[in-house]
């Protein structure tokens, strides 16, 4: 047998076992991730808890588990700031306080998300500091979530 069969008697093998590692997969999890994409809310509120939330909507085709929540500010904050995670209205995670300029925070969670759509909200809550004197006027910045999937 030639060096050159053998190479490809190697490489059949290689793509072979390549193809069967998805049928290993059954039973295993899957990961999606859902982002706000840039965002910058201006607040309507007075004081440090900022309103409107930013929304971000989740659809997903099973129920799932959210596992991350990562938020990266802009870097044009100029206080601190930290972030309370609603659903329904209601605070399911928040972030620790992130400082001034451009920070990242991932929180990881275990929350049960039914199939379907269901919207996140993102609040803001600040620091008296940097340009902070007592309200916060806007913030923004990035958040994703991931969550879980059961396969099929």
């Amino acid at each position: 047998m030639s060096a050159a069969s053998i190479g490809v008697v190697g490489l059949s093998v290689v793509v072979l076992v390549a193809w069967a590692v998805p049928a290993l997969g059954t039973g295993r999890t899957r990961t999606r991730s859902f982002s706000t994409g840039s965002f910058a809310v201006v607040c309507t509120s007075s004081g440090e808890l900022c309103t409107p939330a930013e929304p971000l909507t989740v659809s997903l085709p099973r129920s799932g588990t959210l596992t991350a929540i990562t938020y990266t500010t802009a870097a044009t904050h100029c206080s601190a700031v930290l972030v309370h995670v609603l659903r329904n209205g209601h605070q399911i995670a928040k972030t620790g306080r992130l400082a001034a300029g451009q920070q990242t925070e991932r929180v990881v969670t275990h929350i049960e998300l039914p199939k379907g759509a269901t919207t996140l909200g993102f609040e803001a809550q600040g620091f008296v500091g940097g340009c902070n004197v007592g309200r916060v006027f806007s913030w923004g910045g990035k958040v994703t979530v991931t969550v879980k999937l059961p396969s099929n």
